[in-house]
């Protein structure tokens, strides 16, 4: 399913759900209320535009990848609503999250939670809340250095089997309090 114009509903829910592959080219946005918006596919997700709420959670769950390019962004622009990425949500052949430099995903006061059991590339995470990233087969890593902090919020939770960041490329963190716990490649942060 690939939607290349813009969707908008007044008051929400949306939910756009494929067996395939869920590739977003236009905004799609909640323009009042807080409706949730719920991205569910059987392979993977691109978000190559913006995906807004007015105080909604937000869930993407895709069978294997997540990809938020660039020009991806998530943004519950008010209250405290969550944001949920999970990748490989049927648990066969892996998944990943990869949010490319210049994405961004921001909860406003609302939690983040970023699952994948391969490598998960950090953009911007936002919150005035917790953020939890947990890869279960892989690392956490840093996509670039582009607008600010991997991520800006009051706490972190950090799990990673492999590694997170590297000492090429450590994660900017902008922080009150953090827990981490990395596999053989270490922890690499600034």
């Amino acid at each position: 399913l690939t939607a290349t114009e813009t969707i908008t509903s007044v008051n929400g829910p949306i939910r756009l759900d494929a067996s395939g592959d869920l590739t977003l080219g236009a905004p799609v946005s909640i323009s009042s209320g807080a409706g949730a918006l719920v991205l569910d596919a059987g392979q993977d997700i691109t978000v190559n535009s913006a995906v807004s709420t007015t105080g909604g959670t937000v869930a993407l769950l895709a069978g294997k990848d997540i990809r938020l390019s660039s020009a991806g962004s998530i943004d519950t622009r008010s209250g405290s609503p969550s944001v949920t990425l999970t990748a490989d949500t049927d648990g066969v052949g892996g998944g990943g999250i990869d949010l490319e430099n210049g994405s961004s995903v921001d909860a406003t006061g609302g939690a983040i939670d970023v699952d994948a059991t391969d490598d998960i590339h950090l953009g911007r995470l936002v919150t005035g809340s917790a953020v939890t990233v947990d890869s279960a087969a892989g690392s956490i890593l840093d996509s670039g250095a582009s607008g600010g902090p991997d991520i800006d919020a009051s706490t972190a939770v950090l799990r990673a089997a492999r590694g997170i960041g590297t000492g090429a490329n450590a994660l900017e963190m902008a922080l009150s309090q953090l827990e981490a716990a990395a596999g053989p490649g270490g922890l690499w942060l600034i």
